[in-house]
Parts: C-alpha cells; sequence; structure tokens
C-alpha cells in the first residue's frame, strides 16, 4: 500500500534559501543555549514574513529555512520584509543577525514534504554566494518577473555556481523599502 509520502509530483516553482549569516560566531559567543534560541527567534520571523507573502515553508533546519513560492514577485517581497525584519527586530539587531538568501526558479520533484532536484540545489548555492543582508536571484527568476519589477535588480554579471557548468547571469534584489526607509530618515 502506497500513502501520501510515496507519491512523486514534479513541478516548477520558486525556490527560496535563506541562511542566516555568521551563526558559528554566534554559537561560539554565546552557548548552544542561547544561540539556539536566537536561531528559533529568527527562523520564526523569516518564516512568518514568508507566509505572509505567499509562501510555504518546507524545511527550516538549524540556520536555514526552505520555502517555495508561486510567484516571483511572492519570493522577492518575503526577501525585502525579511530583511526589514531584522533590521527592526531589537535581539536580532542586537546580536547582529542577518540573512542572505538565494532565489531560483525551476522544475522540482516532492515527495511528501521532502524536495528533490537540481533547482533546490541551485537556490542554495545562490544563498551560498549571497553577502549578509543579501539576496541573489538567479536568470531564471528575472525572465520570470513581472516587468514592473525589473527595476528592483542589479545585474552581479556572470558566475560560476558551484557544481554546475559555465558562468551564470546572477541577479541582486535591491531592497527598494530599506532605500525608501533611508531617505526618509535623512530628509
Amino acid at each position: 500500500m502506497t500513502g501520501p509520502e510515496d507519491v512523486l509530483r514534479s513541478y516548477s516553482v520558486f525556490i527560496f534559501f535563506a541562511d542566516v549569516c555568521q551563526s558559528t560566531v554566534l554559537y561560539d559567543r554565546l552557548g548552544d543555549q542561547m544561540a539556539s534560541a536566537i536561531m528559533v527567534h529568527a527562523l520564526s520571523v523569516a518564516s512568518q514574513a514568508a507566509s505572509e507573502n505567499g509562501g510555504r515553508v518546507i524545511d527550516t533546519r538549524g540556520d536555514e529555512i526552505l520555502c517555495l513560492f508561486e510567484s516571483a514577485a511572492g519570493a522577492l517581497s518575503a526577501a525585502n520584509a525579511i530583511h526589514a525584519a531584522v533590521r527592526r527586530d531589537e535581539q536580532m539587531r542586537e546580536h547582529l543577525i542577518t540573512f542572505r538568501i538565494g532565489v531560483h526558479f525551476g522544475p522540482i520533484i516532492q515527495r511528501g514534504e521532502s524536495l528533490f532536484g537540481d533547482a533546490v540545489n541551485v537556490a542554495a548555492r545562490l544563498a551560498a554566494k549571497a553577502k549578509t543582508n543579501q539576496t541573489v536571484l538567479s536568470s531564471e527568476v528575472r525572465d520570470s518577473m513581472p516587468e514592473r519589477l525589473l527595476g528592483q535588480l542589479r545585474s552581479l554579471g556572470s558566475e560560476t555556481v558551484r557544481g554546475k557548468q559555465g558562468a551564470h547571469a546572477l541577479y541582486e534584489l535591491l531592497n527598494v523599502a530599506g532605500t525608501a526607509e533611508i531617505t526618509a530618515v535623512s530628509q
């Protein structure tokens, strides 16, 4: 007899991978108890931002979160919401918590709640390429975006992605909301 976990589904989706920066340093500085409480809080904030922007949280593990989105706009809004929430949250500011995020669009295979496929690996590799407070997108995401959102991207040029052949065009999501906040404060 087969159960729902044995059913394979294959479809294309926006894969969103976020990683807390410098978590090893945090654990070393604060110890396991306090650092893990901060990680749980940070991942909870990220999960909420993803859910509020149409994302489905698939997994949180250690200092990472994996989500799926049906639209580029939802994934990009969630990324900006996570970065903004970190800037507003007193506990995360105090402990210098930041995220680096990677977003890719491509086919996945889902068995139960587990995801498989090259697209999941690419999203994780893009998050690893991102700097603190940065969201890095693949050209597949850019090509799937509504034209009205293209002004929120900056080309990072072509770079290699570990495990992939050749160079790939990558883009940075500009934090338009963060820029508006900075402008408003400085006036």
